[in-house]
């Protein structure tokens, strides 16, 4: 009997050990500054959260695949179109894609905001601390980099 339990013990702590589990930082807070992050859009440009700074932003996480997202980035293209001298930096991040995933779906809808990849939602968790709000999510900064409103998939998006 000894000896099972042992086993049971043993393989037990071996699959305990193959469990990947990753410490986030907390989630992005109202009236806090935006995490730092860095990546490059489809165009090779490098975005980053200092380079906002200075004017308004729109961060939206979002899905190729993504009903919500279908209805919503429509409407954010129509807030660029509607003010094309506008400095407000829109930027649009595929959570969990990549670049041979977004492209087409961007050329075939005519969007013009920045967009780019985060195929291991590193920049999602970033934000988010790790929780699963799902998409669209949308972050609307002001110009010192500071978020003033987060709208979650379940909460607003019926406004839009």
């Amino acid at each position: 009997m000894n000896k099972y339990v042992l086993i049971i013990a043993v393989m037990t702590a071996l699959l305990a050990s193959c469990i990947k589990t990753t410490q986030y930082g907390p989630e992005a807070k109202i009236n806090h500054a935006i995490p730092a992050f860095e990546l490059k859009t489809i165009e090779g440009e490098t975005v980053s959260s200092s380079s906002m700074i200075g004017h308004n932003a729109i961060i939206v996480f979002f899905n190729t695949w993504c009903f919500d997202c279908h209805k919503v980035l429509p409407i954010i293209q129509e807030w660029k179109d509607d003010d094309p001298q506008s400095p407000t930096t829109y930027l649009c991040i595929a959570r969990g894609q990549k670049n041979e995933e977004i492209i087409p779906f961007w050329k075939l809808n005519g969007f013009t905001m920045k967009v780019a990849a985060d195929p291991d939602k590193e920049i999602y968790n970033l934000f988010t601390g790790g929780k699963p709000y799902g998409v669209p999510v949308i972050y609307l900064v002001d110009r010192n980099g500071i978020l003033y409103k987060r709208i979650l998939q379940n909460e607003e998006m019926s406004k839009f």
